[in-house]
Formats: C-alpha cells, sequence, structure tokens
C-alpha cells in the first residue's frame, strides 16, 4: 500500500514542471544533432574572393573570429590555418568555411598563423607556426576540445564531413581532387583533427622544415610509432 504524500494541486504542479524540464531536454538535444544529410552530398564550392567586411556581413552568426553554438554540450572546435601572403585563398576559405559549418553543432573559431622574424626574406615554418598557434589556444580563455590544422587552399565539398575530433587522430581530407578522389591513407596532412591530448601525446609538428609545403605530413607509420 501506498500512502499519498501531497495534494492533487502539487501533482500536477510537479507534472507539468517535469513536461517543461522534458521540453526543454528535447529542444536542447535537437540543437546538438546534426542535420540529416543525404549521402555522399556534393557541395557546391563558391570561389568568390570578397572582402573581409562583406564576409562580416554575410556571417552573423560569427562574432569576432567565433560562433557559439547553443547546444550545452558542443565540441569546442579551434580551426588552425597556416597562411602567408594568401589573402585571396583565405578569403575563399572563409566564405565556404563559415557556410558550411553553420548547420553543425559545434562552437568553432577559425585562427590564422604566420610567424614573426626579424628577416623579411626568411622562409616560412609551418610546423612551428602550427605548434606556436596550438600552445596560445591552449592559454586561451575557452577550453578547446579539438583542435583542426586546416590548410588554407583546401574546401570541404561533402556535406557528411563533420569537423570534430575522434578517439585517435583524424583525417578529413583522405579524399582530395588533386589526387583524383583517391583515397589518402599513407600519410595525416592537409586537414587533420586532434584533441589536444593526442597533440601533445604524438609531440606532432617538427620545427626543423623551412619553406612554403616542406613540412612532411604525418605517416600512418610514424604515427603508430609515435603511439
Amino acid at each position: 500500500m501506498f500512502q499519498v504524500m501531497c495534494d492533487a494541486s502539487e501533482i500536477i504542479w510537479a507534472a507539468e514542471f517535469y513536461e517543461d524540464r522534458i521540453k526543454q531536454e528535447l529542444f536542447i538535444n535537437s540543437l546538438c544533432r546534426l542535420p540529416a544529410k543525404d549521402k555522399n552530398k556534393l557541395v557546391s564550392v563558391n570561389k568568390s574572393v570578397l572582402p573581409f567586411s562583406v564576409l562580416n556581413r554575410l556571417f552573423t552568426h560569427v562574432n569576432d573570429g567565433l560562433r557559439v553554438h547553443n547546444c550545452s554540450f558542443a565540441e569546442r572546435v579551434a580551426i588552425v590555418v597556416p597562411c602567408r601572403n594568401r589573402s585571396k585563398h583565405l578569403r575563399i576559405l572563409l566564405l565556404n568555411l563559415h557556410a558550411f559549418l553553420s548547420e553543425q553543432p559545434i562552437t568553432y573559431g577559425i585562427f590564422t598563423v604566420d610567424h614573426v622574424s626579424e628577416h623579411k626574406d626568411i622562409h616560412y615554418n609551418k610546423g612551428a607556426s602550427m605548434n606556436g598557434a596550438f600552445v596560445h589556444l591552449m592559454e586561451s580563455p575557452i577550453n578547446w576540445t579539438c583542435i583542426i590544422f586546416h590548410d588554407v587552399d583546401l574546401l570541404p565539398e561533402n556535406a557528411l564531413i563533420t569537423y570534430n575530433c575522434l578517439k585517435s587522430p583524424r583525417h578529413l581530407s583522405t579524399t582530395v581532387n588533386y589526387f583524383r578522389q583517391h583515397p589518402v591513407i599513407l600519410w595525416l596532412g592537409v586537414v587533420v583533427a586532434f584533441t589536444p591530448e593526442q597533440f601533445v601525446k604524438l609531440n606532432v609538428y617538427s620545427n626543423s622544415y623551412w619553406g612554403w609545403g616542406a613540412i612532411s605530413p604525418i605517416s600512418t607509420t610514424e604515427l603508430n610509432t609515435r603511439e
């Protein structure tokens, strides 16, 4: 036998309270889900070169380079773009990437990185730039949960690509039109996602390569050795 410990009005109030909570939870969960996508649906690439002022007006969901998602447990993704004298490619990337990421349930920021030197003619050190960007991000107030290193001249073409991290380092650009869409399985490079823990454990990028394009991608054999 059970004894009723509250009157009917309290029961009704409690039911309404929990119904509201359930509705809120369902709404939050819906914000955190990826929108339904057709399998292997190709995304149209826009190669227009727009001024930064126009890009700012186009993407109102981005404030000061940061898009904060309403999902309470959205992954916080920092996208690092090594860039030196590549303004044209950068503006094309921003035009496409902000549009592409607008439907993904992530909080994200896009960061361009270059290295500073007293010598104007010094070669670019991409590895040092990316390592420096990682250190800077780890010292920022935002607790970034995923770091994606993204070449400035690569654009996502498939709606199924998600900008997030997994339990292992993730190669997002496994097929590139430059290689006639053949899968790239022997090395990690171009667009790669690491959790901060993975990046530190693998001690990822070498500072020894100077010159644009000189840095070697990480081979899968080397990755297994570092792990």
